[in-house]
């Protein structure tokens, strides 16, 4: 699997409003794209008291051909058109789960951690998963991926949970977004629900 992630900072002025209507207006085209397993929309805004506005989408893709393929189609066309090309951190997925498809995910956790040079990709790997079956069982969870960067050998973990009371195991230098909405057929139908747009 492959993520792709592409934080956009926006001006300090911008009307996030405009990023809750485009939500609206696109998550649908989302729902049945070939190779995606999940999409989140999320946002952040300066009115919740964070350093400055960002429109971040962040996708789990069955390999890196469908990833490509959105890369080079009219839905990412799109973003380009209306926000500039967005530098793309486009990564190997260690671990993914839905771990409970009937919450409705608000707030995304992003959080960047730095491996000791004598870890080796398969410890990392193996590491991984186990926190994912950790992680799984948390109360409050929708979903967990964590993916890695080979050029630093740094994992990203991007959870989503209910609410900011649900968070756990996350240290306090992650970023938070709002998650607007969530759409992929990794929920196949169930979680048709994860919507707060």
């Amino acid at each position: 699997m492959r993520s792709l992630h592409y934080p956009i900072p926006l001006p300090d002025d911008y009307d996030m409003a405009a990023i809750a209507r485009r939500v609206r207006e696109k998550a649908h085209l989302f729902e049945a794209l070939p190779g995606l397993r999940l999409k989140a929309f999320l946002a952040r805004s300066r009115a919740d008291g964070v350093a400055g506005n960002a429109y971040a989408p962040f996708y789990v893709w069955d390999d890196d051909a469908a990833a490509q393929s959105f890369l080079r189609g009219p839905l990412f066309a799109g973003v380009v058109e209306s926000f500039g090309r967005p530098g793309v951190l486009d990564r190997p997925v260690l671990a993914f789960a839905i771990a409970d498809p009937a919450i409705v995910p608000a707030l995304a956790t992003v959080e960047t951690i730095a491996h000791a040079a004598t870890a080796s990709p398969a410890d990392i790997a193996r590491r991984e998963e186990t926190l994912k079956a950790e992680a799984l069982a948390l109360p409050g969870l929708f979903a967990g991926a964590a993916t890695l960067d080979t050029s630093t050998w740094t994992t990203t973990r991007v959870h989503l949970w209910r609410d900011a009371a649900a968070v756990r195991g996350v240290g306090g230098d992650a970023q938070r977004y709002e998650v607007l909405r969530v759409v992929g057929p990794a929920l196949a139908g169930a979680s048709s629900a994860a919507s707060r747009a």
